[in-house]
């Protein structure tokens, strides 16, 4: 567990202000729809060089769905 505490908080501390940043293997687990950007590498701490990307959030349904400004349940529970 406190590895994983200290990779997010390293990873949020080399992110960019209001981007969603992630390394591979989350990115990994996202479904097909979610878009993505390789950021490139950035150095963490007790990591070395990790290869980081951010959510696009400006093509695929994603944008769609905060382009309509949808509020539904359903769309909340979609995305």
């Amino acid at each position: 567990f406190g590895d994983t505490m200290n990779t997010a908080a390293r990873m949020m501390q080399r992110g960019v202000a209001g981007e969603v940043q992630t390394g591979e293997l989350t990115k990994s687990l996202f479904p097909d729809w979610v878009n993505t950007v390789c950021r490139g590498e950035i150095e963490m701490k007790g990591k070395g060089m990790v290869r980081a990307y951010l959510v696009d959030r400006t093509s695929g349904p994603l944008a769609r769905s905060l382009k309509s400004g949808s509020s539904s349940e359903e769309d909340r529970i979609r995305l």
